[in-house]
């Protein structure tokens, strides 16, 4: 996969899910940045007269960065569902 298909497949889980995930905690989590730098990205906004863009090395950090969330998630869900015992 493309360095550019990856990007575009950021975008559409940006604009799937955008409205869960709280991308400002997640840009200083994961990438301990700032919400902006990630929007440039997401929305390859044109920084320094070009268009912004994850590299693959951030691609993978954001792969598993949702990985980890879901985790967090089906471990809350699991309490849940466990605590009924």
């Amino acid at each position: 996969m493309t360095t550019e298909t990856k990007n575009l497949a950021i975008k559409e889980m940006y604009n799937g899910i955008g409205r869960i995930l709280n991308f400002s905690a997640l840009s200083n989590l994961y990438f301990c940045r700032t919400p902006q730098w990630m929007m440039q990205r997401i929305h390859s906004y044109k920084v320094n007269g070009k268009p912004a863009f994850f590299k693959d090395e951030e691609c993978v950090q954001m792969a598993n960065a949702l990985r980890d969330i879901a985790n967090q998630l089906n471990e809350i869900a699991n309490t849940i569902d466990n605590s009924n015992q």
